[in-house]
Formats: C-alpha cells, structure tokens, sequence
C-alpha cells in the first residue's frame, strides 16, 4: 500500500476538514482524560494527536510505518517507536509499561487483528484507565455517499456491505460499535461515552464556503454541541468512543 503522506499531511494541517476533526477530537479527549496521566498513542501517523497531548501528558506513539513517521510531527516531548508488533510488544514487556490513556484512531479499520490489538491494549491499561477508540461509522459514510457526493447508487453498495476505500489508507473495514462493546465489555471495560464527529460537516458539497471564517466558526459550533446527542452521532461520519477498565 503505497500512501500519499505530503497529500494527508496537508489535509490534516491546511484543509478545514482536518482542522474541524482534531479541533472535536482534541476537546473530546481533553473532558476524559485525568491529571498526570501516562498516554499510549497506537498507531499514531504523524503525531498531531500525541504532540497535543504531550503539552501536558507523558506520552509514547507506537507508529510502524516509517513513511508516516518520516513526516512526523515529532516537534511534542513524545517518545516515538517504530518497528513491527513484536518489536514494539517486546519493548513494552521490557520496560513493563503501563498506561492510563490508550489512543487508537482510524487504527482498526486497517488491521486484520483486531481483537488481539484489542486484547494488547487492554492488558496494557492500568486499573481505572481509559481507551479512546475513533472508528468510521457506516451510517456516516452511507449518507455521505448519498447526500454529498450524489451517488445513491455507491450508497446502496455500501449499505449492501460493499467494502469502501481510503484514498491513502486502501480497504476501510469498518466494523459496528457492538464489536468493540463486545470484546471490551467482555474484557471488564464500559463504554463511558459515545461522541460524534464531523456529523453535518460532511453533507455540504460547497467546498468553498468551508474556507470562510464565519461557516468555519458556526459549523464547528454546531457539531460541538450536538455531538453528545444520540439522534445526530447516529448519523456522523467518524464515532468517538471512551471505554473505562
């Protein structure tokens, strides 16, 4: 999988989608996250999410694609790890880490693991520490298909169970939030919060008005303050979870 980073770096960084996304995500994690922590960033791409955190939180990012690492933005007080899973299993089980905030972003979706991820990350999770799990949501895509890219035809697919593609990342195997409820949940952990993200952002195709201050500044109101509410995360394009051990 050959992945266009300069192109996903500059999304993330100039676009207002990515704006939007990490502006959300950012407030989310900060309502959920306690004083002093110790932070895992899993699978953590260019490090904007832990650079963030690293302001205030010990942090180490696992990421193993060294494309990605290559554009890191690895200007945080993070501790970067690269490598394969059994390097990076063998580092944690060397050094006996332990974490009270695990992140793992648009992660699961790429691997064909998923549960035995879950099951590392878990047992690397202190007693009352919390897991941040960001996942497309099928509904989100569905609608976005329909609505903003005038496509109902690719809409049907999707809602046939199509597989939907990333134009960086390949096949999105996007699996329900049950399937996290039910590994977790069967782990010890509860779901604390459900939030979403990008849920109106999405259905305008007027991709110019997006640049202005004034839309910008409004739509970021309104997802803030419907995204706790579960007739609008229903319909989001990204789900953000909390699960508590």
């Amino acid at each position: 999988m050959t992945i266009n980073v300069k192109a996903y770096y500059k999304d993330m960084t100039e676009m207002p989608w990515g704006k939007l996304f990490y502006q959300l995500l950012f407030e989310q994690i900060d309502k959920n996250i306690a004083s002093g922590a110790k932070v895992l960033d899993f699978g953590s791409g260019l490090g904007f999410t832990a650079k963030h955190l690293s302001d205030k939180y010990e942090v180490i990012a696992y990421e193993p694609n060294s494309q990605m690492i290559s554009y890191s933005v690895n200007e945080g007080n993070f501790r970067q790890l690269t490598g394969d899973l059994d390097e990076f299993i063998d580092v944690m089980k060397e050094e006996k880490q332990k974490f009270d905030f695990i992140v793992i972003h648009n992660v699961l979706e790429y691997v064909s693991d998923k549960k035995d991820i879950l099951t590392l990350l878990v047992n690397l999770l202190n007693t009352g520490g919390k897991i941040s799990i960001v996942k497309h949501n099928p509904n989100g895509a569905i609608l976005s298909q329909a609505v903003l890219q005038d496509n109902p035809k690719e809409a049907l697919n999707l809602l046939n169970g199509e597989e939907k593609k990333s134009e960086n990342f390949g096949t999105i195997n996007e699996y329900e939030n049950h399937f996290l409820e039910d590994i977790l949940g069967g782990a010890g952990l509860k779901q604390k919060e459900l939030y979403g993200i990008r849920i109106f952002y999405g259905l305008s195709s007027n991709t110019e008005v997006k640049f202005t201050d004034e839309w910008y500044d409004n739509m970021l109101e309104l997802e803030r303050r419907t995204y706790e509410n579960s007739d609008f995360v229903n319909i989001a394009f990204f789900h953000h979870l909390i699960f508590k051990a």
